[in-house]
């Protein structure tokens, strides 16, 4: 019978389960070197999106650039509907045909509601076909606990995200379209004879900013998602329900300053490192490594006297075949004794049944002894 296993690898100084305070009912900061949740505050509280919404919007046009249905070129021809809508708008005009690329800049730069309507019709018809469209892509980013209604965040009760899940939607917009990320950084974009500057005030800080989006209505608040990168740490800050955009500004500074200053990251095991063997069954080989496809980085706390345990998780024995690459086993991170993620390790090299006669040696041996 296979018997679960585990390996206490080490102790080392690491992360501090701080809590930085912010005025802002929902919150989270999220290191995506580590990928560790370093802060949150009710970041799985339902909570209305706003403008924010327009992330999942570029998602899909990128996406849809990147499958080969449109390019940056192409051009949609603007509707009533997008032309008259209200709120933040780039100013497009009824029966005229604008590019996907100054819509782009008018969705992300200028937050159009206006740009938004018309990527969501040119794309999928109509904005109530593109919202399922975005629920669509919301389920396969795994963002379980958000629906949208609308491409642009207008106000509506059943138009809600959580700030964990808009942490998710802007984790991957930066992994699969860094070609088109330097978008979200630009501080002001002219159309129509009209300049409009970017609303995010991190941007205009000199602490790294290069992204993504604000928020807001009246039911939502002052929000805002922000990007910032020093040497190699990205963070992303959600922060939501805020009263006014001083107090935006103020928070999210605050809070990035704090998690970019006062906390670094350190590379606890390298990728392809050998962390143990295991005993293969009918093997060719008598064992196997175990080995880490990644860096194991974790962010700890500046001057921390806290510690972090890691412990390997396996199956043995192992069944032969084994292929080289295959998941044979996760360790377990934790954190001043919280779980805080789970990784996976994999087979070093191959291991191949072992042959007929050595089988029947091996059959017979266990027959005389027992076993």
């Amino acid at each position: 019978m296979k018997k679960l296993k585990f390996i206490w690898l080490f102790l080392i100084l690491s992360f501090s389960n701080a809590f930085a305070l912010t005025s802002a009912p929902q919150a989270i900061v999220y290191d995506m070197q580590s990928k560790q949740v370093l802060f949150e505050k009710d970041s799985s509280r339902r909570m209305y999106p706003a403008s924010m919404t327009k992330i999942m919007t570029a998602y899909i046009v990128l996406d849809s650039i990147k499958n080969g249905n449109i390019t940056m070129k192409t051009k949609f021809k603007i509707s009533i509907k997008s032309s008259k809508k209200g709120g933040s708008r780039m100013f497009i005009r009824q029966g005229s045909s604008v590019s996907v690329k100054d819509l782009m800049y008018g969705l992300i730069i200028q937050s159009g509601n206006d740009a938004a309507i018309a990527l969501a019709e040119g794309i999928s018809g109509t904005e109530e076909s593109f919202a399922r469209l975005m629920n669509s892509y919301a389920k396969r980013l795994g963002m379980n606990n958000t629906n949208f209604v609308n491409a642009t965040g207008w106000p509506d009760k059943k138009h809600y995200t959580t700030s964990k899940d808009l942490v998710k939607l802007s984790v991957r917009l930066i992994r699969d379209f860094p070609e088109y990320y330097h978008i979200w950084a630009i501080k002001s974009f002219t159309y129509n004879n009209i300049k409009q500057f970017n609303r995010n005030p991190l941007l205009y800080k000199n602490i790294g900013a290069d992204g993504l989006k604000t928020g807001h209505t009246e039911i939502s608040g002052y929000g805002l998602v922000g990007s910032v990168k020093r040497n190699d740490r990205r963070l992303i800050i959600v922060l939501n329900g805020m009263r006014s955009k001083r107090e935006r500004s103020r928070e999210s500074l605050n809070i990035a300053q704090d998690f970019l200053f006062n906390y670094e990251n350190k590379k606890v095991l390298k990728a392809g490192q050998v962390l143990g063997k295991i005993p293969v069954h009918l093997g060719n080989v008598q064992e196997i490594p175990i080995v880490s496809k990644d860096d194991l980085i974790v962010s700890t706390k500046v001057n921390s006297p806290d510690f972090v345990q890691t412990k390997l998780v396996y199956q043995s024995p192992l069944i032969a075949p084994v292929k080289k690459g295959q998941q044979i086993g996760i360790i377990k991170v934790m954190q001043n004794g919280q779980k805080d993620k789970v990784i996976p390790v994999y087979a070093g090299t191959d291991a191949g049944k072992m042959g007929l006669f050595n089988r029947m040696i091996y059959n017979v041996k266990n027959f005389i002894m027992g076993s």
